[in-house]
């Protein structure tokens, strides 16, 4: 009783012992709620009828194979070479142009170069150009309109429309 009549004879020590009771109240009711929040969320969600992706495209699922139907690199395969080849006319120099980004076009003109050389053609190395307006139509388009010599374009970063 003399406690209670001290309360209320001095407001301050009435708030301190309501704060420290309200305190001790919602330390309990936090600890319930991050024992309960920590215990929903340990739990595994699926999404759908267990499909399961990665973040390099594998796919642990029930919907099948992901395929790229996109635009393919260019690759100078032994018959591009042979349909090159065949449409070079003998007899002219043959200038090869590199259209696009060094390391991508200069493998496939280094050994475009090699097995023309090889074949007997008289080929030279030409200019290159980061950009050419309009661009090629193809990886590799080759310009027979002049008489004395042809030019044959390597773009590989180009895609057939």
């Amino acid at each position: 009783m003399t406690a209670v009549f001290a309360a209320w004879q001095s407001p301050t020590i009435a708030l301190h012992s309501f704060v420290m009771f309200a305190g001790f109240i919602a330390i309990i009711i936090g600890g319930l709620i991050e024992v309960y929040v920590f215990a929903v969320s340990d739990e595994k969600e699926t999404i759908g009828m267990g499909d399961n992706y990665t973040n390099n495209g594998n796919n642990f699922g029930h919907m099948g194979p992901i395929n790229n139907y996109g635009p393919q690199p260019f690759q100078l395969t032994e018959d591009v070479l042979r349909q090159v080849l065949a449409n070079c006319p003998k007899g002219k120099k043959i200038f090869l142009r590199g259209i696009g980004h060094p390391i991508k076009f200069e493998p496939v003109r280094s050994r475009l170069m090699l097995a023309l050389q090889t074949a007997g053609f008289d080929v030279e190395m030409g200019a290159t150009f980061d950009v050419k307006v309009p661009p090629p139509p193809y990886p590799i388009t080759i310009n027979t309109n002049s008489q004395n010599h042809t030019i044959i374009d390597v773009a590989p970063d180009v895609y057939p429309s």
